[in-house]
């Protein structure tokens, strides 16, 4: 006769729990055997004969400057009410909840660092992740100031870059990388309303100081020259 003590569960834990034989859980639900599961209610937990205890998880704490990355192992509905699909990566921040406890099903891909930009700031992002979704290809300005986190999958095209800024006897030469309606011109109508011009692939142009400058993504910086006093 073996002696079973039962587990406790503290705050910020969780029971991880895999079925010996084909059984119901003691909340109900049945289990295959080979199945593993959660109990993340705190206090003492008995497990049946048919459960065997695998570990005590233990919960990952998040902070505003840090989010979790995780992966799917299978597809599943998570904690947060929300259906993951096999091999689906995504984060978990300090606005979904305080501590996130890994599911069975998750992998735990590391954390990321929230990028900040000042108000002198910009950078450019790579494959960005727009309504839900990524955009592979895709270029997005991001000007601060601002603080985000990368999504799974989305890159920084250069880093983190300062804005130009121009003197009154400096100016900046551009080229277009495609086509493009340029808004930021000094072409206007006869009332003063400000136009677009269409940049082609391979234009070149000058923006004249004194003044701030970001390039949109479509533009690449040549140099900056002086220019006649």
């Amino acid at each position: 006769m073996q002696l079973l003590e039962a587990a406790v569960i503290q705050h910020s834990q969780a029971l991880r729990l895999r079925a010996a034989t084909a059984t119901t859980d003691q909340s109900g639900i049945p289990r295959c055997a080979g199945e593993e599961w959660l109990v993340r209610t705190p206090g003492s937990y008995m497990p049946s004969i048919d459960e065997e205890i695998v570990e005590t998880v233990q919960a990952c704490i998040l902070t505003e400057r840090k989010a979790l990355h995780l992966q799917a192992r299978k597809t599943f509905d998570d904690v947060y009410g929300i259906t993951r699909k096999a091999g689906e990566e995504w984060l978990v921040t300090a606005d979904m909840a305080e501590a996130h406890l890994p599911d069975v099903y998750e992998n735990i891909m590391g954390t990321i660092t929230i990028t900040t930009l000042t108000s002198r700031q910009y950078c450019v992002i790579l494959d960005p992740v727009v309504d839900n979704t990524q955009r592979l290809g895709m270029l997005q300005l991001r000007k601060g100031e601002m603080s985000f986190f990368l999504q799974p999958g989305e890159r920084l095209r250069d880093g983190i870059q300062s804005v130009e800024v121009l003197a009154d006897d400096e100016a900046l030469l551009l080229q277009a990388t495609e086509q493009f309606d340029d808004h930021d011109g000094d072409s206007d109508d006869s009332d003063g309303v400000q136009l677009a011009r269409r940049r082609a692939p391979g234009d070149r142009w000058m923006v004249y100081g004194p003044r701030e400058y970001v390039p949109p993504v479509e533009v690449q910086r040549s140099d900056t020259v002086p220019t006649p006093m």
